[in-house]
């Protein structure tokens, strides 16, 4: 049945879409003929989504609200659930929304991994793990909200642009290694790492997705069935493959292994027909070298992923710590990168340089170059130091370095960039000289003027005037040539 002008009317208003004088003014200012014309003038106006515009007229508004969330676009759908992008009514935050719409015949153990996954993410704060905000229930839809990452995961990044460069893969490696050391040292192990589960947000940062069939470190949990496999054969561990019960930490480390040769060569590491000739090659196939299939790849490189794909868990790397520490010194770009890997809080603080050109969604992958990253890593990488058991203890993040550009030399092999001029010794004592100059020009102006007085006093004798004395009084000694003595004086008068 169609949905009528009215009835869309009123979704839209308990949806919080618009209030009720706003939607009253648009429809006396465009007198809608239908609800299909209206809805589409409320799209074209921002003020509906194509996705709800959908729901809205299927008669399915009520689908849109979800508690206190606003739901604006599906995102995804799988076998347990969708996942939404929605908006908190009273935060107006946008977020992704994860649902879960159990199997009849696979509840219980559905339902108790999507339990975990809320339980995980919410005990685990590291800037290269989602955020979850929020969770509940809602008309028997269990959900849960947890940060809208937009970008796009490697999986996409590689099939749309090709292998990687070294320092690019090494350096997303470098950043998922954090994130997981972080999540190993909560007890917590992912057993799911691969491309597909590392977004690239559009900022450089690599952040890890789906905690589904994430495990407690000791004992099988009960997401795991007896003895069955868990996780994605291209990237299983040995010990995974084999459905032991004692996977741990170090499975993680052989996934991360083969994510970084999927990022260097652009397929998985062992390839077969069929998924048990897969698991056998993970088992019993010696591991590839690197450098066969990229030249470009240091030996360092090749030694350090070798070990991480040992069968043998005692002979992998024994933490991400370990894996971190020995990826930084094989790749020379690494060198700059400071010490210590970032610590489990999120950092708040803006960014202070802008994303590349064509950074920001899932169809404009982030495409940081090599020249533009500190040891392959991105702008704002969390990765700051590995002495500090994967940074648990103090929030530190490195603000985003400036792009490093080459500077170009002249003849004499100077560099031709401008440096900052250094403060001579006359300018750093100019202001401290400065009165003492002033003392002495007026010490020699008015010196002169002072001695040329006194000078001028003592040398001054005043005209004598000729005095005849009477004879009865002439001085009984006079000077001979009969000059009578006169002393210098003022005259007498």
């Amino acid at each position: 049945m169609a949905v009528s002008i009215d009835q869309l009317s009123t979704t839209v208003l308990e949806c919080g879409l618009l209030s009720q004088e706003e939607l009253q003014a648009l429809r006396r200012r465009h007198s809608p003929k239908d609800a299909a014309r209206f809805a589409a003038l409320l799209v074209d106006l921002k003020h509906l989504t194509d996705y709800q515009r959908t729901q809205i007229l299927e008669n399915n508004g009520r689908a849109l609200m979800l508690n206190d969330y606003i739901i604006l676009d599906l995102l995804g759908q799988g076998g347990m659930g969708m996942v939404f992008k929605a908006r908190h009514r009273r935060m107006d935050r946008v977020v992704a929304l994860k649902t879960f719409l159990p199997d009849p015949t696979r509840a219980p153990r559905q339902m108790a991994r999507f339990l975990r996954e809320i339980k995980v993410l919410a005990r685990l704060s590291h800037p290269n793990i989602v955020v979850v905000y929020d969770a509940g229930q809602s008309e028997g839809i269990d959900y849960f909200a947890m940060e809208l990452v937009s970008g796009t995961d490697l999986q996409k990044l590689v099939a749309s642009e090709g292998v990687l460069s070294v320092e690019r893969a090494v350096g997303f490696t470098l950043q998922a290694a954090a994130g997981l050391g972080h999540a190993h040292d909560q007890a917590v192990i992912h057993r799911d790492i691969k491309l597909s589960n590392l977004i690239l947000d559009d900022k450089g940062i690599v952040k890890i997705l789906d905690l589904g069939l994430a495990s407690d470190a000791g004992p099988a949990s009960d997401i795991s069935v007896g003895q069955a496999a868990v996780g994605t054969v291209d990237y299983m561990a040995p010990e995974q493959a084999q459905g032991l019960s004692n996977a741990d930490a170090r499975s993680d480390v052989y996934s991360l292994g083969v994510t970084l040769w999927h990022l260097l060569v652009g397929r998985p590491v062992y390839d077969g027909p069929t998924v048990y000739a897969k698991i056998h090659a993970h088992v019993s196939v010696p591991t590839p070298s690197l450098r066969e299939q990229r030249p470009d790849v240091p030996p360092e490189l090749d030694r350090v992923f070798q070990k991480m794909l040992s069968k043998q868990p005692h002979k992998r790397h024994q933490s991400m710590r370990e894996v971190i520490e020995e990826l930084r010194t094989c790749v020379p770009n690494t060198a700059n990168v400071p010490e210590k890997v970032g610590a489990g809080a999120r950092s708040t603080s803006a960014p202070s340089q802008q994303p590349p050109h064509g950074a920001g969604g899932s169809d404009s992958p982030v495409n940081w170059g090599a020249e533009t990253m500190a040891g392959g890593l991105p702008p704002e990488s969390p990765l700051r130091d590995t002495s500090n058991a994967l940074g648990l203890n103090q929030p530190t993040i490195v603000a985003p370095p400036r792009p490093q550009t080459q500077t170009p030399r002249r003849t004499d092999g100077s560099s031709s960039k401008t440096q900052p001029r250094k403060r001579t010794e006359s300018q750093h004592t100019m202001p401290t000289m400065m009165p003492w100059v002033m003392l002495g020009v007026l010490f020699l102006l008015i010196v002169p003027g002072v001695a040329g007085y006194v000078a001028y006093s003592l040398m001054y004798v005043p005209p004598l005037k000729e005095v005849v004395l009477p004879p009865a009084e002439l001085p009984a000694e006079v000077v001979p040539g009969g000059s009578p003595l006169v002393s210098p004086g003022k005259p007498n008068s």
